[in-house]
């Protein structure tokens, strides 16, 4: 999934960073409960483009069309879809679009595929070690016969990188 954020507008960086958090995390709840661009567009100031896509490259090309085909002034996206990285940013570059000075991207990996995209992510990191490890602790729990079935959030985490600036003017 690729997901747009348009006419962000000029901000103070640390109201993007907080709306940028926000945003992800409800992109990031999107994945159990979808649904969720009416929430977002209440925030004001965002307008999301939500247009699912696969990973490979002729497959990004007819998604980013669209895009930019619908929304032309289009500042962001949200990559949920690792194998997509790569695509959108070469497809940017051959656009002539800067990352992050004309568009930024921000996605839902794992570390060390931020770290390794040709431009170094912002992203939200999948905690999959801890989610392992408490996946264990309620099994072995459950199996004692001492747990009830509970849900166990785990708090995002934003990290910042180079894919991320202010919308430009």
């Amino acid at each position: 999934m690729v997901a747009a954020l348009t006419q962000y507008g000029a901000r103070a960086r640390t109201d993007r960073l907080y709306d940028a958090k926000w945003l992800l995390i409800t992109a990031i709840a999107s994945a159990l409960a979808h649904g969720y661009a009416h929430i977002i567009t209440r925030r004001g100031g965002l307008r999301l483009l939500h247009r699912p896509g696969q990973g490979g490259y002729d497959a990004m090309t007819a998604t980013l069309t669209r895009v930019f085909d619908e929304r032309p002034g289009t500042s962001g996206f949200i990559v949920q879809n690792e194998s997509a990285v790569e695509s959108l940013l070469g497809l940017l570059r051959r656009q002539g679009r800067a990352v992050p000075e004309d568009v930024s991207v921000v996605a839902i990996c794992a570390d060390p595929v931020a770290l390794q995209a040709s431009v170094q992510l912002t992203a939200v990191s999948i905690p999959a070690e801890q989610m392992g490890r408490e996946a264990v602790k309620h099994i072995v729990t459950k199996l004692a016969g001492q747990a009830a079935d509970v849900v166990e959030l785990i708090a995002p985490e934003l990290t910042v990188r180079a894919s991320s600036g202010l919308a430009p003017e």
